[in-house]
């Protein structure tokens, strides 16, 4: 039987964020005590803690916190808040070639120093507040607004054969279509190379534009894989709504040069990250840039004896 270890983090009255200024990082906090890793004692499967990370700035700047569910009185949801930048940015390029602004804005989870994951599976319930309304609407086409990231290997370790998956969000569609779209991007680091600069594969999710305002359900499923057994999906259900698998990616999801499943080590599995252009937009109808967050639930395997895994079949396709 495959093996499988489960991560799950209720969001509630009983969960707390402390923050530590000088590090730039902050802890969750469960009834007083911070979370450790998630660890199977028979197996060499062990996911690291979910801790947050913020990169520069203060409170005034972003924030993650827990508080009441702006929908549901009684439910306590985790809320990533950017209102201005608050990291700087050196001069690189984006992805879209464009010239990217001196600062930048970021608030993540890390999972980070976890141990023969070749699967992922994410369950999290997603609002979209009322300030990705101006971001729909805007005339400028954007694509750089970043939900999530799996590295593999990661860019920060000295590992060789970088490589990520960024899933973000876009404002354009199908011919043009305004809305918010989700879209996903493997990208690679060449040898001693620092910048990310080899495309490995897109996909774009253009055809249905995410709700705003309102609690949707989105599922993640990653597996480590060459062009042949890597795979990416997405899904998203709203609530009261029909689920759609947005995006199946049947590409690789490590580096190209190499064959070695060495498992997804580090993965953001929430993140709010975006441009200076991007907040300034927002900031000329609304105060501020969030997302909230409920019901996160991970669920790591090993290379199962058999397909399929229990993450595939938490995914529900073949």
């Amino acid at each position: 039987m495959a093996q499988a270890l489960r991560l799950q983090v209720p969001i509630n009255a009983d969960l707390t964020v402390v923050e530590d200024p000088p590090t730039q990082a902050a802890r969750l906090v469960r009834n007083g005590r911070p979370w450790a890793d998630t660890v199977d004692p028979g197996t060499r499967l062990r996911l690291g803690p979910p801790t947050l990370q913020f990169e520069g700035g203060d409170v005034h700047q972003r924030r993650a916190r827990v508080v009441p569910d702006p929908q549901q009185p009684g439910r306590y949801v985790l809320e990533f808040e950017v209102v201005e930048p608050n990291v700087s940015l050196g001069p690189e390029r984006d992805l879209a070639r464009a010239p990217r602004p001196a600062r930048k804005a970021r608030v993540q989870m890390n999972v980070y120093g976890n141990d023969g994951v070749a699967e992922v599976y994410q369950s999290v319930r997603m609002r979209l507040d009322d300030g990705f309304e101006a971001l729909a609407a805007l005339p400028q086409a954007f694509d750089w607004l970043t939900l999530s990231e799996w590295w593999n290997n990661a860019g920060w370790t000295g590992e060789p054969h970088a490589f990520r998956i960024t899933v973000d969000l876009a404002n354009r569609g199908v011919g043009g279509r305004a809305g918010l779209y989700l879209h996903a991007r493997a990208t690679a680091k060449r040898a001693g190379g620092a910048r990310w600069s080899e495309m490995v594969w897109a996909a774009a999710a253009g055809d249905w534009s995410l709700p705003v305002r309102q609690w949707m359900t989105v599922e993640t499923w990653y597996r480590d894989g060459d062009a042949a057994q890597g795979r990416f999906v997405l899904a998203v259900t709203p609530d009261g709504g029909q689920r759609r698998v947005l995006l199946d990616v049947h590409d690789a999801t490590r580096h190209p040069l190499t064959t070695v499943v060495d498992g997804l080590r580090h993965f953001n599995p929430l993140k709010l990250y975006t441009s200076q252009a991007l907040l300034e937009a927002v900031r000329r109808t609304a105060p501020r840039l969030a997302v909230q967050w409920a019901d996160l639930d991970i669920l790591a395997c090993a290379v199962p004896a058999a397909p399929p895994s229990p993450c595939e079949q938490a995914i529900g396709l073949r």
